[in-house]
């Protein structure tokens, strides 16, 4: 999964968003790049309403988002789960992993675009507006991570998650982890959200 955004699903069983499940013959595997996964709820009470790993699977999350899931991961014996550059509610270990309040835009009305006091794209006005508060996600991603597709000014970095690269981004800085990157505002497309589930 690349850039993708899952949110506001939920289930009586695990794994509101992703669940990785044997199924036989052979493992599950997972690879989650740049997305945005949130407000994702599971009654079933294992937890990982975000990512669940089960039954020899494997998981992989490298410069994502996981917000307001309540229980972001969980992983069965004989699974892993590997996360990198990553800011998520719940703990995990990794390198460039860290804990914050991402500052979604609105997602009360979906929208999920980092706030930033340089800009972003703001679907309902449908034009580039600056906020007062800037996410700790611009700029935190794999620092190799490649940003040579986003415009100038992009701050030398990747941004985490769903918008982090063109076409659906906003005025972003993304070292892959979350989802905006400075730039100046084109005619680039209007972000559209996925919602695979």
């Amino acid at each position: 999964m690349d850039h993708d955004l899952i949110y506001n699903n939920s289930t009586s069983l695990e794994g509101a968003a992703v669940a990785a499940d044997y199924g036989g013959p052979g493992s599950s595997y997972v690879y989650l790049t740049n997305c945005t996964i949130a407000n994702n709820h599971a009654t079933g009470g294992l937890g990982g309403n975000a990512v669940f790993v089960d039954v020899s699977s494997f998981a992989t999350a490298s410069n994502c988002i996981f917000y307001g899931n309540g229980d972001d991961f969980h992983v069965t014996g004989g699974s892993s789960l590997t996360v990198t550059y990553t800011l998520s509610e719940e703990p995990v270990a990794g390198q460039g992993n860290f804990q914050a309040d991402p500052l979604f835009a609105d997602t009360a009305n979906g929208d999920f675009h980092l706030r930033s006091t340089v800009g972003r794209y703001d679907p309902v006005s449908q034009s580039w507006v600056t906020d007062g508060a800037h996410s700790p996600a611009i700029d935190a991603g794999d620092p190799a991570s490649s940003y040579a597709n986003e415009p100038w000014p992009h701050g030398s970095g990747s941004t985490w998650a769903m918008m982090g690269t063109p076409p659906t981004h906003q005025c972003r800085t993304p070292r892959v982890l979350l989802q905006q990157r400075r730039m100046i505002p084109s005619s680039w497309p209007i972000p559209t959200p996925h919602r695979p589930f």
